[in-house]
């Protein structure tokens, strides 16, 4: 607890109360209220925990990243979701359901991202040097996989259960159609 004080009270905790002002309070002015209110709404309890673990982890010294690591650990027990503290994600995020989402380190996420249950992005192979870089307003599915280095414009629509390995471009809808494939045994394999 002392390492989060005194993160909160050094200079290095100004883009966490940009962060916190913008998506927990919603009002020009940050109060302990406001965020105790926060703290008892699911979807804003994990927000508001989880900025303030990737803000220490990359601004903190080394106790308080390891504080964040905990934090971060307890987020993943509570919500079943891995959201690395290295990700860059920007303004007002909405995790719909937070079961299953899984977010590499190496991602970039833009402002007013919608986000569904068991979404995956992240590398397509161990040692790639980035992950998806995903523009503003954009609607990811249920069951998204998006791999590797690929770009998403802004305003996207990724319709649910779509396999994402190539750019997609700005004010596009992009949905994975797949035929069922029934196989039948013969009597024989029976």
């Amino acid at each position: 607890m002392l390492h989060i004080i005194m993160f909160l009270l050094s200079k290095k905790s100004t883009d966490l109360k940009k962060f916190w002002r913008e998506e927990i309070t919603t009002k020009n002015k940050l109060s302990l209220f406001r965020l105790w209110l926060a703290h008892k709404d699911r979807n804003r309890h994990f927000l508001l925990w989880w900025r303030l673990a990737s803000q220490m982890y990359l601004h903190g010294n080394k106790p308080q990243r390891r504080v964040a690591k905990k934090i971060n650990w307890s987020l993943q027990c509570r919500y079943a979701s891995d959201v690395a503290l290295k990700a860059t994600i920007g303004l007002n995020p909405k995790f719909v359901h937070l079961t299953g989402v899984v977010i590499s380190g190496k991602s970039i996420i833009g402002d007013n991202a919608v986000i569904y249950q068991n979404v995956t992005i992240g590398l397509r192979k161990e040692g790639d040097p980035a992950a998806a870089t995903i523009g503003n307003n954009v609607n990811i599915g249920a069951g998204v996989c998006i791999l590797g280095k690929v770009n998403i414009g802004h305003n996207v629509n990724i319709g649910a259960m779509s396999l994402v390995l190539s750019d997609i471009p700005d004010n596009a809808t992009y949905i994975c159609k797949t035929e069922p494939v029934i196989m039948i045994r013969s009597k024989k394999e029976i």
